[in-house]
């Protein structure tokens, strides 16, 4: 009874300076086990602290197994959206997790952003959100506004961010990314050529007759001088 009556005093310690307090009120709170501190603890899913995160969830699962359903969880949507531009990668990552179990529709267009995010891990955990809140997430109007995004992105210095963007629009196979994607078959990375193909082949199986990989046949002539042997070779099969 004494512990229940401390509860808001906890609550007020997962604001703590000191991440070892918060990480403690977090525990103390998982034992109590009372509702009151769902809403804090919520947003402790969203502490700089990885430890402060791990026990705030340990603890809203020993107070509800469906804590992500509750009406606190879905007020804190649009701050987990903010949550996955934070500079802390782990902070993202946690935060495309949570809203997957949330999975409110408002969340589908930031977590699509984060598919281009530089850390493999935030692209992951984005990717897996977005098929726990819809399995046709790729079909959404919010998908094909962002096409142009993913086309930028296939230009981006991050090897791995190129892969998943060609990934990406192939999902969405919209007729906009095809310039781009061709584009794509030369890149000096085989991956990237690779993801881009298998793309294309999802557009449009027959991409190489369009006009735009007619505009390219320059610059694939170019490719076979390149001084990346597999890029020559892929430029003479395409």
């Amino acid at each position: 009874m004494k512990r229940k009556k401390q509860v808001p005093d906890f609550i007020i310690a997962l604001k703590s300076e000191d991440s070892g307090v918060r990480i403690d009120a977090a525990i103390v709170l998982g034992m109590i086990g009372d509702a009151r501190a769902v809403d804090a603890l919520v947003s402790a899913l969203r502490d700089e602290n990885s430890d402060v995160q791990k026990f705030a969830l340990e603890a809203l699962e020993k107070i509800s197994s469906d804590w992500f359903r509750s009406d606190e969880a879905k007020r804190q949507v649009p701050d987990f959206i903010v949550a996955l531009k934070s500079e802390n990668i782990r902070v993202r990552v946690d935060a495309a997790k949570v809203l997957g179990k949330i999975s409110d529709i408002r969340a589908m267009g930031a977590l699509i952003s984060a598919l281009r995010d530089e850390d493999g891990d935030v692209r992951k955990s984005a990717l897996e959100a977005l098929e726990k809140i819809s399995s046709d997430w790729f079909r959404s109007d919010e998908a094909k506004r962002q096409v142009p995004d993913f086309i930028v992105a296939l230009k981006s210095e991050n090897i791995r961010v190129r892969v998943d963007a060609a990934k990406v629009l192939g999902k969405i196979s919209d007729i906009r990314a095809m310039g781009a994607l061709i584009s794509a078959l030369r890149d000096e990375d085989g991956d990237v050529r690779k993801s881009a193909l298998e793309a294309l082949e999802k557009i449009s199986s027959d991409w190489f007759r369009s006009d735009e990989a007619k505009r390219q046949v320059p610059d694939f002539i170019v490719a076979l001088r390149s001084g990346n042997s597999s890029v020559r070779v892929d430029a003479a099969k395409v």
